[in-house]
């Protein structure tokens, strides 16, 4: 704890030797989870950004973040005897890069170092931010990315922009503790899961290809990309007896090439904000063998899901009414990371701001999202997201907000994995 406000007292002197140069902001969230009874988590974020020009042509940026977690999820007494649950620091460099401007010729714009390229038009999620992967190690952010070795490549011409973006680098996307459980679909035999990760760069690189074309208002690109699925399916599973009386399940994970391929658009037709995002996947391999030699049975073929090819999309509307009431309204069809058409779900996000006192507060009262897992029976099958705030910010670079989280989700919907998160989430933010 000393040494993380150590950090913060050095850095923020070290800052005012250079304030034209450095930037970027303290954040400090604690939630109290009361519903499923009482548990704490409080953490510290320091995000420290540098954001210069070298000359006319080149510009460097560097992003780095010291996450501090001051209190884990403590359930029991007990954990208190445990040191891993307190003071846990994290430092990365989240993002470091080098903008070179037109170069090597004046159409061609370089980019490249550990940075990020998001070309869905939705908001909070947009199944064609394919590129750099989710960090949902925190279920509750589901907008947040990871950073990754990128090289991007902007070319500019009369008719239309092409932006080929290269990454030698495979980065899956972080999923927090038990998002994916196999054991219900191997008859509930205790899973014991290892990862295969691409071996090479050969077999660990991307490419993306993207055409970019504006009439007028409209704004439209067209995409092709050679990625790897970002949450790993089932490669091989072998069934061994570890007891006379018991079996548990050897279960490989791996990440098969996907072709992806769509559109994106966004447009304003008088005072609505209109947008649209679809993207078409076709996964390599969806079968796995499940060898149950070991007891007496054989081995058989089955699959992740049905299909190899599947679309999903997404379409969203936003209007301001008597200039500070902000709505926002999204369809979605398929959330990031899911596979095979008959498991994908429909989500209607709704969000609301209202400026209060020329901004000095910010009313978000109706921001919430609906899941839908069977249009037939919605009030059974399905996911509750509410997410209601508010922020002050009376003070110059300081402002301090309050959020409720309540999430109810029955089984096979996606919002299942973040249920039992409800909490009211007290979040303080100092910007330099």
């Amino acid at each position: 704890m000393k040494k993380f406000y150590s950090l913060i007292t050095f850095l923020l002197f070290f800052l005012n030797l250079f304030p034209s140069d450095f930037y970027g902001e303290i954040e400090n969230s604690m939630r109290i989870n009361f519903l499923q009874g009482y548990s704490f988590y409080d953490y510290s974020l320091l995000d420290l950004k540098y954001d210069r020009w070298m000359g006319d042509r080149i510009k460097f940026y560097l992003d780095v973040q010291v996450q501090t977690d001051l209190l884990t999820l403590l359930k029991r007494t007990e954990d208190l005897s445990f040191a891993d649950n307190f003071y846990n620091s994290d430092f990365r460099i989240y993002e470091t890069s080098l903008f070179l401007k037109r170069f090597p010729f004046d159409f061609v714009d370089l980019t490249f170092g550990k940075t990020y390229y998001n070309p869905g038009k939705g908001f909070i999620v947009s199944p064609v931010d394919i590129i750099n992967p989710d960090d949902l190690s925190d279920p509750l952010k589901m907008d947040r990315k990871l950073t990754k070795g990128l090289f991007i490549v902007e070319m500019y011409s009369k008719i239309f922009n092409l932006n080929i973006i290269y990454s030698p680098f495979f980065t899956p996307t972080l999923l927090p503790s038990g998002y994916i459980d196999y054991s219900e679909y191997l008859g509930g035999v205790n899973v014991k899961d290892s990862l295969i990760f691409p071996e090479d760069i050969a077999k660990s690189s991307e490419l993306f290809l993207f055409m970019i074309k504006d009439f007028n208002n409209l704004q439209t690109s067209f995409f092709y990309g050679y990625s790897r699925s970002r949450t790993p399916l089932a490669k091989n599973v072998k069934i061994i007896m570890n007891s006379s009386f018991s079996a548990i399940a050897d279960l490989q994970l791996w990440f098969p090439r996907v072709h992806n391929f769509g559109f994106t658009f966004s447009t304003v037709l008088k005072d609505f904000g209109i947008w649209g995002d679809l993207c078409g996947n076709f996964v390599s391999e969806k079968n796995f063998k499940i060898d149950m030699s070991d007891i007496g049975r054989g081995t058989v073929d089955t699959f992740n899901f049905k299909e190899k090819f599947f679309f999903n999309f997404l379409a969203g509307i936003d209007y301001t009414l008597f200039s500070n009431y902000y709505m926002t309204f999204q369809y979605v069809h398929g959330m990031r990371g899911v596979y095979g058409e008959e498991n994908i779900n429909d989500y209607f996000f709704f969000g609301s701001r209202i400026n209060l006192l020329g901004g000095k507060i910010v009313f978000e009262p109706l921001n919430f999202a609906y899941e839908i897992v069977n249009w037939k029976n919605l009030k059974n099958e399905g996911g509750l997201l509410l997410n209601p705030k508010i922020t002050f910010d009376f003070i110059d670079n300081f402002s301090f907000g309050v959020s409720f989280y309540y999430i109810k989700a029955t089984k096979n919907s996606y919002f299942d994995k973040i249920d039992k998160k409800d909490c009211v989430e007290f979040t303080t933010k100092i910007f330099f």
